[in-house]
Order: structure tokens, then C-alpha cells, then sequence
């Protein structure tokens, strides 16, 4: 990552002092910085600056309690298309995807929409996951169930009705 990091540096013509800025992060949050695309702009280095406070405040946010719609809308300058497409998703899903923290990058309709679908995916194998488990316990179950009851010889059985 260091080697990505140093390429993405001076690929954007950025001061020393910014790849020092990045490589004080972890991995994955260079990453982070590195995938929001080509810096454009006056002061490039000011773009990467802001692009790891983002990344920053993102880190903080997954470690926090869960962040509402509002909020998340007006921290992240929602457009009204992807307003309307957020108000379409299940709001579990939706709360999974906003809690990842902050969106940054060339589109952030894309990336909301990638962690939407990531969301259904983790729901969907949760779901799955546990009526597996759910039917392993019914056939665990089903000899006991099955097995026939040895009453003592003093004791009648009594029919349903």
C-alpha cells in the first residue's frame, strides 16, 4: 500500500507533506483516499487534505451509534436523486449502509448504492444462516419427537382429540 500510496502521490503532483499525511494513516484508509479517484482542483493538496478528514470522520462513524437519515443526508450533500432512491431502500438495510460513515469520491450515489447492495447481501446470508440453523435443530430434534414413549405398565396413554 505504501508503494500505491507514493504512486498516487506523485501521479497528482502532491507535496511531501501530504504523503507523509497519507502514510500516517492505516492501510485501509489510504485506500480510501486512493479510491475517491484523480484529485482535480486548484490546491490538490488541499483536495487530499479534506479527502482524508473524510476518511477520518468515516473511521469514527463506524465506531459510533447509528447515525440518522437526516443527518446523514445533510453531512454528505445528498442529491435529490439518491434522496429518492434511499427513501425506496428497507430502512434496516439503509441504517447498515449510512452507519459505514461518510461518502466521498466521484459519486456518491454509486457508493451508497454499492453499500445498499452489500447490506441486502450480509442481510440475505444472516437470514439464510439461521434458517439453516433452525432446520439442523429440527432434524436434531425430530428422533425425540419420533421416538415412542415408554410408559410404565400402570400408566395408560390418553388420545388427542
Amino acid at each position: 500500500a505504501t508503494d500505491d500510496t507514493e504512486a498516487f502521490c506523485s501521479k497528482n503532483d502532491l507535496s511531501k507533506d501530504t504523503l507523509n499525511a497519507m502514510l500516517m494513516l492505516p492501510k485501509v484508509l489510504q485506500a480510501r483516499v486512493r479510491n475517491a479517484g484523480a484529485v482535480v482542483g486548484f490546491n490538490k493538496d488541499a483536495v487530499v487534505m479534506w479527502r482524508i478528514n473524510r476518511v477520518l470522520q468515516g473511521a469514527v462513524a463506524e465506531s459510533k451509534p447509528p447515525q440518522d437519515k437526516s443527518e446523514f443526508i445533510a453531512e454528505n450533500w445528498i442529491s435529490r436523486e439518491t434522496m429518492t432512491s434511499m427513501d425506496q431502500v428497507d430502512p434496516q438495510v439503509l441504517s447498515l449502509a449510512i452507519n459505514k460513515g461518510p461518502l466521498y469520491g466521484p459519486s456518491s450515489f454509486q457508493m451508497l448504492q454499492e453499500r445498499i447492495q452489500k447490506a441486502e447481501e450480509a442481510i440475505t446470508r444472516d437470514i439464510e444462516k439461521s434458517q439453516k440453523e433452525a432446520a439442523r435443530a429440527m432434524e436434531d430434534m425430530a428422533p425425540a419427537i419420533e421416538a415412542p414413549t415408554i410408559l410404565p405398565p400402570n400408566v395408560q396413554r390418553v388420545q388427542a382429540s
